[in-house]
């Protein structure tokens, strides 16, 4: 029993295991992936659940393998496979991936799996009358001729611009229109006119050629249909305060009685203006005359007479007195001073009279003192010999922006347009003169006026007669309105009689720096690169041709009239 038997003669580990012999015994050394005591049992690594995300999992020897479903790899399935990496979605969509397979999210205008169709806007088919085009998500309406608009559903009015000429009546077609003419009138526009005036029918007047008619404006002074008829201006009786009218031709001339002045009489005069008053005197403006009140030293209806001083023999002591202007002077015998030389002179002082050598100016009266004078002066004059005349202008002498004129000890006002008064204080009315005719309404304003002409008559003065049907002009349609007329106008035009073209652009419709084009009766705006609109308010988005690469980025950033691809 010495003999070790050997256990592993029989080959009992399975699956190439190695077998250890022992003393009674063996024991199996198993490969990887196997186990049990003969290594007969292989070892399962799927029972772990190694495989995600669904995959299959094959046990193999010493391993496994994970058989993934679609839309995902790796060696435990745990890979989701980017279906978007092949960019499958056109015209700038946005690729969605979901497990095994995506989703195209199409931007505006496109459709399809892979949003490869342009959707066509012209279907159905918005133009009305026009030929559609399809857009990226737009359309655009190429209207057939005398069609506009959007969707071409406005057929043009030809008649807007006021083809047809004198008047004529204008009848809007598609894409044309037909003039019917007035009478007197003929031409595809009504242009030719015939010549009303061609036998000079005015006598006194212009002759203004009409529809089938003429009208004649007369010249200032003259009425009538043919302007034969003298106006009498002095039917308004238009002299006041007693003045007689004498009718002249487009005016009158007004002979005013004593005391009254001006084109209507009706001023008083001011006899002080001519300054009748001489030497100094002073004038009192009185109705119809003047009142002088003489210095002294003189006398007369206008200060013209030298009194003479000496009758009254003012001079004593046998002085001789000699007459001057305004006042007498005493030559004293010797021994005698003074101005009446009725002072005896002390021979013990020496006294010289500076009054002698008249050294007062304008009417001034000199005092004698010892070795001095003084100059006493007339109102108006001042400094120490009267020698200066006194401004009496003030800042607030005139009003209303009159100019002040210095006088002596006076002032007088020259008052602007619109005004009179000594202090130009009075608002002149120049309604006062009646300067409307035909019973034209007279609206006073500063330093002019403004008549309301009744219905028949127009000019500054409401002088000149037409026709209803001429006063309104550019086709303007005349409406009566009390004892006056209102012009409707037509649309393009404005003013009291429709003699103004309305410039459509004074209001810049046109937006985003586009420039405005004024046409009669609407305006059209030429817009700046990467703008659109009828008033230039849109701006064009440059991305919608899918400018940046790779195509389908929607990566594009707007800008104006331009674009960047970030």
């Amino acid at each position: 029993c010495e003999m070790d038997i050997n256990e592993c003669h029989s080959n009992p580990c399975q699956n190439d295991a190695t077998c250890l012999d022992k003393i009674g015994g063996f024991t199996c050394l198993c490969m990887p992936g196997f186990k049990g005591v003969h290594c007969e049992e292989d070892i399962d690594e799927c029972l772990s659940n190694p495989c995600v995300n669904n995959g299959e999992c094959l046990d193999k020897v010493n391993r496994f393998l994970c058989v993934c479903p679609p839309g995902f790899s790796g060696a435990v399935c745990q890979i989701d496979i980017d279906d978007c990496s092949s960019t499958p979605c056109l015209n700038g969509a946005k690729c969605i991936d979901h497990p095994n397979g995506y989703e195209c999210q199409c931007a505006t205008g496109f459709t399809g799996l892979l949003c490869e169709e342009n959707i066509n806007n012209c279907d159905p088919d918005p133009c009305h009358h026009g030929e559609c085009q399809d857009g990226i998500d737009s359309y655009t309406c190429v209207c057939s001729p005398g069609y506009m608009g959007a969707i071409c559903s406005e057929q043009i009015d030809e008649c807007h611009s006021n083809p047809c000429l004198h008047q004529g009546r204008c009848i809007d077609l598609v894409n044309g229109y037909q003039c019917n003419c007035l009478l007197g009138t003929s031409g595809v526009n009504c242009e030719n006119n015939f010549d009303d005036c061609a036998s000079n029918p005015c006598i006194h007047g212009d002759c203004i050629d009409g529809i089938n008619r003429y009208n004649c404006a007369c010249k200032p002074g003259f009425t009538g249909p043919r302007c034969n008829v003298d106006i009498d201006e002095c039917t308004s009786n238009p002299c006041h305060n007693g003045g007689t009218c004498i009718n002249e031709v487009n005016s009158f001339r007004c002979v005013c009685p004593e005391g009254w002045i001006g084109d209507y009489c009706s001023k008083e005069s001011n006899e002080c203006k001519s300054n009748p008053c001489q030497n100094g005197g002073t004038c009192e403006d009185l109705l119809n005359g003047y009142r002088c009140t003489c210095r002294k030293g003189f006398k007369g209806e206008r200060c013209t007479v030298d009194i003479d001083e000496c009758l009254s023999k003012p001079c004593k002591n046998h002085a001789l007195c000699h007459n001057i202007q305004g006042s007498y002077l005493c030559e004293c015998q010797p021994g005698f001073t003074g101005g009446d030389c009725d002072s005896n002179i002390d021979d013990c002082l020496s006294n010289t009279n500076e009054c002698l050598s008249e050294p007062c100016r304008n009417g001034g009266t000199c005092t004698h003192y010892v070795n001095s004078y003084t100059c006493k002066c007339q109102p108006g004059f001042e400094g120490t010999n009267c020698e200066n005349n006194i401004n009496e202008c003030t800042e607030s002498s005139c009003f209303n922006g009159g100019t002040c004129v210095d006088g002596i000890n006076s002032f007088t006002c020259q008052c602007p347009v619109g005004f009179t008064g000594p202090f130009c204080l009075t608002e002149i009315n120049e309604c006062d003169s009646h300067p409307c005719w035909n019973k034209g309404s007279c609206v006073d304003s500063l330093g002019t006026y403004r008549c309301i002409c009744p219905l028949g008559y127009t000019g500054k003065n409401c002088q000149v007669g037409v026709t209803v049907d001429q006063l309104c002009q550019h086709s303007g349609h005349c409406l009566n309105v009390g004892n006056t007329h209102h012009c409707q106008c037509q649309v393009g035009y404005t003013g009291s009689y429709c003699e103004v073209q309305l410039d459509e652009c004074d209001s810049s419709p046109c937006q985003n720096g586009a420039t405005c084009r004024d046409h009669l009766g609407g305006y059209h705006c030429l817009c700046l690169p990467g703008f659109a609109g009828e008033r230039c308010e849109g701006d064009i988005n440059e991305c919608l041709s899918n400018p940046c690469n790779p195509r389908g980025s929607l990566d594009c950033v707007q800008l104006i009239n331009d674009y960047t691809c970030v």
